[in-house]
């Protein structure tokens, strides 16, 4: 299930078990997504390292790999947006400790013209408890933008959150990421805008979660 709202509009929602007639049409691309398993490799620190997708031809179904690190290595922005992982130090760290993570996001400079621009993302550990580690991090745009009309196109590209990872089992049990930007200067100077995001992601159970989708199905 899934619900997007802009600025106090009607809600644009998505329930993957409702029929696929009545899917709204900036959905379409989830909607091709279910049913369609992925396998992705990480190094120790969280680094997407081989991404492979399930294809079926009329030999069967057989996992193939689509990228592969070294001459091929993912770009930044594609490799995070496959990964849902955070990057983990190369080296112990105690609470308290920081690690970055470092990136590029491009802006439109003319309608042929792009520029990259360096981003930092700090992550420090904060706390350690019952095999529970407890991460925060923000990040900071390491280039100094004099012109509005790029920072503009980067106001959502610097949230801040918190982020538990399960350390006996290795995965994230929830991650609680925001943002509340403002831009002044922007529409030939004469205009403002404020981007405020809000993400909570927390790990279920599949169990539980296969038997409240059976039930749902029934209703």
């Amino acid at each position: 299930q899934m619900s997007v709202q802009f600025n106090g509009g009607t809600p644009a929602t998505f329930d993957s078990i409702q029929p696929v007639e009545k899917d709204l049409e900036q959905f379409i691309p989830i909607r091709k997504t279910i049913g369609r398993p992925s396998r992705i490799i990480y190094s120790p620190t969280g680094e997407v390292i081989t991404v492979l997708e399930l294809q079926t031809t009329s030999e069967g179904s057989t996992f193939k790999e689509i990228t592969k690190k070294g001459p091929e290595k993912l770009e930044n922005d594609k490799s995070r947006s496959l990964g849902f992982l955070i990057p983990l130090p190369e080296d112990s760290v105690k609470i308290g400790d920081s690690w970055n993570e470092d990136f590029e996001a491009e802006v439109s400079v003319s309608k042929v013209l792009r520029k990259k621009v360096p981003i930092r993302r700090i992550f420090t550990l904060e706390s350690v408890e019952d095999n529970l580690a407890v991460i925060t991090f923000k990040t900071k745009i390491m280039e100094r933008l004099n012109d509005p009309k790029f920072s503009i196109q980067l106001i959502q590209k610097t949230p801040a959150g918190t982020i538990k990872l399960d350390l006996d089992k290795g995965v994230i049990a929830s991650q609680d990421v925001s943002l509340d930007k403002a831009q002044v200067g922007v529409f030939d100077g004469q205009g403002a805008m404020r981007a405020i995001t809000s993400v909570v992601e927390t790990l279920v159970d599949p169990a539980s979660l296969a038997q409240k989708t059976a039930e749902t199905a029934a209703e």
